[in-house]
């Protein structure tokens, strides 16, 4: 299972087993010196972007 979640602001990635939990960041209000950023998920793989496109973190998600 694949959980997003936005509340803090700060760009996040926790494989707990039978959950992976991703948060992108913020857009708007980064927070604890982040950049502004967003998320962009493919089959398998989550990408960390700035907003200038700069991809920062790449996690390849766990198979079934």
């Amino acid at each position: 299972q694949l959980m997003f979640s936005g509340h803090t602001h700060v760009p996040a990635y926790h494989d707990y087993g039978d959950l992976v939990y991703a948060n992108p960041g913020s857009v708007s209000l980064p927070r604890s010196g982040s950049n502004h950023s967003c998320i962009i998920y493919e089959p398998g793989l989550l990408r960390w972007l700035t907003l200038d496109g700069e991809e920062f973190r790449r996690e390849a998600l766990p198979t079934p």
